[in-house]
Order: C-alpha cells, then sequence, then structure tokens
C-alpha cells in the first residue's frame, strides 16, 4: 500500500536526520575516514573546532596529514590489513592541528560500510594534559631520585630538571636558556 511505502520513507528520513543531528552535535570529536585512501570522508564540528580546521579542509585531508611525519611509519604498518587496524583500532596517538600544534589522542575506532565505502569511525579524545602531567611527574620522580642517590651535583639536577621543563614547555625555552647562561 502507497501510505505504509511513504510512512516508512518518512519515519527512514527522520531517522537519518536524528543520527546526523547526533553526529554533527556530539561533544567529542568524530572523524570518519576511508580506509584504502586515509582520505577524511566527514567529521563533526567538535572535531573542526578541536583541529581548527573548516569541515571543508578538513575533507581535504588524510589521516597522514594530521600526523607527525615520524608516526606515519607505523600508521602504514597497522593500516596494511583490516586484520592489523583492529588490534590497534583503540589506541593513544599524537595528532597535529592546523596550527602544527602537537596532540595526544586516544582514538577508537570501528570499521564500518559508509556510502558503499570501508571506513572507520573515529572518535577522538584529547589525553594532552593528562600526558604533559604524567611526563612531568616522571621529570621529577627522576630528579628526586637523582638528588636522594647524591650521583649528581646540584647543578646537575637542576640543569636536567630545566632541561626536562624546556622538552615539556616548548615557549619556555628561551627564557629558561637566558636564565641558565645569562644570556
Amino acid at each position: 500500500d502507497a501510505t505504509e511505502i511513504n510512512k516508512s520513507k518518512a519515519a527512514v528520513v527522520e531517522s537519518e536526520k536524528l543520527y546526523r543531528y547526533l553526529f554533527d552535535n556530539n561533544p567529542v570529536p568524530i572523524i570518519i575516514w576511508d580506509f584504502e585512501t586515509q582520505e577524511i570522508i566527514d567529521c563533526n564540528a567538535e572535531a573542526t573546532r578541536k583541529y581548527e580546521y573548516t569541515k571543508e579542509e578538513f575533507k581535504q585531508l588524510t589521516l597522514r596529514d594530521i600526523r607527525p611525519a615520524e608516526d606515519i611509519p607505523l600508521f602504514e604498518q597497522i593500516l596494511q590489513s583490516e586484520h592489523n587496524y583492529n588490534k590497534y583500532r583503540q589506541s593513544a596517538w599524537r595528532h597535529l592541528k592546523k596550527n602544527g600544534e602537537l596532540m595526544y589522542v586516544n582514538v577508537q575506532g570501528e570499521l564500518i560500510n559508509y556510502n558503499g565505502r570501508r571506513a572507520s569511525v573515529a572518535i577522538v579524545q584529547d589525553i594532552t594534559e593528562v600526558h604533559y602531567y604524567q611526563e612531568l611527574d616522571t621529570l621529577e620522580k627522576q630528579v628526586l631520585e637523582y638528588s636522594a642517590k647524591n650521583e649528581k651535583s646540584l647543578k646537575d639536577i637542576i640543569g636536567f630538571y630545566l632541561t626536562g621543563i624546556e622538552s615539556l614547555h616548548a615557549g619556555i625555552k628561551c627564557a629558561v636558556l637566558e636564565k641558565r647562561y645569562g644570556k
């Protein structure tokens, strides 16, 4: 009956609108990318905010474009097969924002069929701050260990600490070097 077919079509349209709304307005960055080409097919508003690209710019990128060059060989190895990908579909990675700023992220991906393409829908969680505090904690433990063992002079311990702080804060490097070397 034509009425039932129209009702079914209307229900499908409403369902698609709802899912699109949930995708676009999700408070977590979501990226959909083609598994074969690694092209970004779609992303939500939170992904554009987090990475600082417009949606149109994002869709011109591949996943290689949002990764540091040194991370690409491992990424390509993982993408050699769906089996490899499934082992790493929930992993910590480093991503780059549009301005080149490095982010540490947890990514959880799921392979799907999307408009006739094999794709991954990936949920991205920024863990940069967590990573920073873990690195700072490790640095401080090393400093305390050196101090407790009396293996290094106070000058060497301070130098080690300042070097560690410089590696965690790129912008502080010049100020610390100026203070340390009287420049």
